[in-house]
């Protein structure tokens, strides 16, 4: 009898009787004879591979069994784990479907607990890693992700064309940008005719000025302080960060792969306008404004009356459970943000380089009469005066 060695024993029934007795197993190419012990020359019974079947998988302890496809109840009980697996070896794949013994109770423990582990670590992990990639991306690809992300935000908001405006909002960056230390940063604010009370920075040190947010502003310095912030999160590249965490997989193939069609990524940036940054990104924002507004002349105190006044118009409720549990939440609240912002010995010659005709007209920007092209002149800065308040 070609094939494997006798010897091999097992415990069989051939499904007419309950009781198992005890055999012996020889190995042919075309399946396994079953002998009441290890010198017979006639089998018992003949089982070729192609009619066993994978009864139970083996565990330890129990160990495991066959049964014949076409004889109920007959089975070959393996209490050795090599006879197990040198049938179950020469068996097609298709045959080697099993019934798994149920998993115990620690098993299932054990793996709910590795599943929360992926969840609460890998994904974290996983984002953070998308995150860095934003410095694997070029200047180049950047600042074609951010003039499409402008094209988006003037097809959402519409923008606006009042050339004045601009001049003054680049000339408070261009100041601002002076007094960082970053000599690579040169961002451009676009314009737009929104209502809304928001400013955002967008990929390719883009920044967005909404007229609702010149509208409501009450002093240049408050306008200083929320375009230092906005710097700030261009300065870390926060936008192409919060980009990358979304977008990712699909830049760096497009990349890698010689594309440069990058539309439906850019479409999300609108997104950016709604979407807050973390806690730790927003609070390295705004210590990166108050450092920047010393440094600059401004001071923190606009950025810190602006802030006010959105706490104060924010609902009493919400605010309540902002400041009280702020330790909960993924953002800083308000109050936090306004204790960050506080200097010890607050400047008290406040800086200026807009005339007050050109606040004035900040005011009112975008406006049908605004986005007329002012007469061209030179206009000397105003004075810098002394004030408590701004």
């Amino acid at each position: 009898m070609a094939g494997d060695p006798a010897g091999y024993s097992a415990r069989y029934s051939d499904g007419n009787i309950s009781r198992k007795t005890v055999v012996f197993l020889k190995f042919s190419r075309q399946g396994v004879g079953i002998y009441t012990d290890d010198i017979s020359s006639d089998p018992l019974d003949k089982w070729s591979y192609e009619d066993i079947r994978v009864n139970h998988d083996w565990t330890n302890g129990i160990g495991g069994s066959f049964e014949h496809k076409d004889r109920d109840g007959a089975v070959l009980d393996c209490d050795q784990k090599k006879v197990f697996d040198l049938i179950r070896a020469r068996l097609g794949k298709r045959d080697r479907a099993t019934f798994v013994v149920p998993i115990r109770l620690p098993v299932l423990l054990g793996l709910a607990v590795a599943s929360l582990v992926v969840l609460v670590v890998g994904i974290p992990a996983f984002s953070w890693v998308m995150e860095q990639t934003a410095y694997l991306v070029p200047q180049k690809v950047e600042d074609k992700i951010g003039d499409l992300s402008n094209k988006a935000m003037d097809l959402e908001f519409s923008s606006c064309e009042d050339k004045q405006a601009q001049k003054s909002l680049q000339k408070i960056m261009d100041y601002l940008v002076a007094h960082q230390d970053n000599k690579t940063l040169h961002p451009h604010i676009h314009l737009f005719k929104s209502s809304t009370v928001n400013a955002f920075a967008l990929p390719g040190q883009n920044m967005s000025v909404l007229k609702g947010f010149l509208k409501d502003a009450r002093s240049e310095a408050e306008i200083a302080g929320v375009l230092a912030h906005e710097l700030g999160h261009i300065d870390h590249k926060d936008p192409m960060k919060l980009v990358m965490q979304q977008q990712g997989i699909k830049i760096l193939s497009t990349m890698f792969a010689g594309g440069s069609s990058y539309s439906n990524v850019a479409d999300m940036a609108i997104g950016l306008s709604t979407l807050s940054y973390s806690r730790s990104k927003e609070l390295a924002a705004d210590a990166y404004a108050k450092d920047l507004l010393q440094k600059s002349g401004y001071g923190t105190e606009g950025i810190i009356s602006f802030l006010s006044r959105l706490k104060e118009e924010s609902p009493d409720i919400l605010q309540t459970i902002e400041d009280k549990f702020s330790f909960l939440s993924t953002h800083p609240s308000t109050v936090e943000r306004i204790k960050r912002l506080q200097i010890e010995d607050p400047i008290t010659l406040k800086k200026q380089i807009l005339t007050k005709e050109e606040f004035s007209h900040l005011k009112k920007a975008c406006s049908p009469s605004s986005e007329r092209a002012l007469p061209k002149k030179e206009i000397s800065p105003a004075p810098e005066v002394e004030t408590e308040d701004i």
